[in-house]
């Protein structure tokens, strides 16, 4: 894996796990927060392979930050 793609699923990952835990994370259960973790990676790569399938639909400048969207949407 490239670099970029490693730093993408990276943030990709980090923003899909503050979504899934929202303030839970310090508190929740370690078998639970591993839970959170496989999800948040398995969702992250789905969006790592529709980038790949589909492409990104918009200009670098007009697309807005994965991690503000998964807030805003939360």
């Amino acid at each position: 894996m490239a670099l970029q793609d490693q730093v993408e699923m990276a943030s990709l990952r980090n923003a899909v796990m503050a979504a899934l835990s929202d303030g839970q994370r310090r508190s929740a259960h370690p078998a639970d927060q591993r839970l959170r973790q496989a999800m948040a990676t398995r969702i992250a790569l789905a969006i790592q392979a529709e980038f790949m399938v589909f492409g990104r639909q918009a200009a670098e400048s007009d697309a807005q930050p994965l991690g503000n969207l998964l807030l805003v949407q939360s």
